[in-house]
């Protein structure tokens, strides 16, 4: 995110993979893009039992992972946590 904060807010996340299989999640607030990153396509389920979800988990103490799944396929990515003030 290049040194971004993500706002606390709402959004709407999508990931989107092209032709090369290059995948990217991104966060939308109405129709603006809030932020865009890479993420990586997996074979896990990502253990959530909806069908289609976005889930946030610890990944160490500077970083989270967020697990994105769909019909079409499952990614995660791992971004940095914003400092605390």
């Amino acid at each position: 995110l290049d040194g971004s904060v993500i706002p606390v807010g709402h959004y709407q996340v999508e990931c989107e993979k092209n032709s090369d299989g290059y995948v990217t999640m991104k966060f939308y607030q109405a129709h603006y893009v809030i932020a865009q990153f890479p993420a990586e396509e997996t074979d896990e389920d990502l253990f959530d039992e909806h069908l289609n979800y976005l889930t946030l988990d610890d990944f160490d103490d500077n970083r989270v992972k967020i697990n994105y799944g769909s019909m079409d396929f499952n990614a995660f990515a791992i971004i940095e946590k914003a400092a605390s003030p």
